[in-house]
């Protein structure tokens, strides 16, 4: 599996080994292993929040994430989340969140917090 990382998404890894992509994606951070992006899909970035994708939209759509081109598709950076953590934190209900979601918030604020110290 690890070989496949960073040349295929762990939604293709998990069908051909028949598992879950969300599976694969903790196998590979038990792992230590990083994709070659910090970037999230907006479809992650719902999963993770327990949101719909259209709230992502909503949130993208009043410039509170913004997103970038990488390939064909939008993505939201990890600096952006934290953005949106920092100064949008009550629009998302932490009572839902999973340990690996937490810290996932927790990596997007403090790269946010550390980006804007070197500034």
């Amino acid at each position: 599996m690890i070989r496949k990382l960073g040349v295929k998404a762990p939604r293709t890894i998990a069908l051909e080994l028949g598992r879950t992509a969300e599976a694969v994606r903790q196998k590979i951070i038990k792992a230590g292993y990083r994709r070659r992006t910090d970037n999230l899909s907006k479809q992650r970035l719902a999963d993770t929040l327990h949101i719909s994708r259209a709230t992502v939209q909503r949130w993208i759509d009043h410039g509170w994430i913004v997103t970038q081109k990488e390939g064909p598709w939008n993505t939201v950076s990890i600096y952006s989340l934290g953005h949106f953590i920092e100064h949008h934190l009550s629009e998302i209900n932490v009572t839902l969140l999973t340990e690996e979601s937490c810290q996932l918030l927790l990596h997007a604020l403090f790269e946010y917090r550390s980006y804007g110290e070197r500034q």
